[in-house]
């Protein structure tokens, strides 16, 4: 996770407890004090993608892959996981990322997807397309990262690469540039 201290390992078990099934432990690590924050262990089959912890570390977010893509909200103080949304119907998610600067805003980004997405009071999600639907359908974006706005400007932009059709093709890799609301001058808002 790009929000420090802490770094998340995910094992897949096949048997020997969780009912003998396939099932996962999510390990949660403090690189500052160097000790295991928890272990949370589960049933499920689709393997964990990627992850992210908001900027206050109260949660973790997952997402999974498989034909049913799944975004989990985990509460790190508990383990217990608070919400399951089925994000089937918003793309292929491959990457998630949390907002440094708001702990309630975070991304997803793959095939056909680039989300942004925010937390309710009660933890639940609440997607907003950032492109198009028509332009999304043809659109694969490779990554996508947060950066600072720097000393003077210290509010966050989103940065997402697609990926283009290769030499010749009228389909070419683009670089997308969004802005927080509530800065100054910028092409698109978050």
């Amino acid at each position: 996770s790009q929000n420090p201290p802490y770094l998340l390992l995910c094992l897949k078990h096949v048997g020997h407890n969780v009912e003998d099934g396939i099932w996962r432990s999510l390990c949660i690590y403090n690189t500052t004090e160097r000790d295991w924050v928890r272990v949370i262990s589960y049933q499920e089959e689709a393997d964990v993608v990627d992850c992210c912890f908001t900027t206050d570390a109260s949660l973790l977010l997952t997402i999974t892959a498989g034909p049913s893509p799944l975004l989990k909200i985990w509460e790190v103080a508990s383990g217990n996981c608070i919400h399951v949304y089925d994000i089937q119907e918003h793309g292929e998610p491959s990457r998630i990322l949390c907002c440094p600067s708001s702990p309630l805003l975070f991304t997803t980004s793959g095939e056909h997807h680039l989300r942004s997405w925010t937390l309710s009071v009660d933890g639940s999600p609440r997607a907003l397309p950032l492109i198009k639907p028509a332009m999304e359908e043809h659109l694969t974006v490779a990554d996508h990262l947060w950066l600072s706005g720097g000393i003077y400007e210290p509010h966050h932009f989103l940065i997402a690469a697609t990926v283009g059709e290769g030499v010749g093709s009228n389909r070419s890799s683009r670089i997308l540039f969004f802005q927080r609301e509530g800065s100054s001058k910028t092409p698109h808002h978050l």
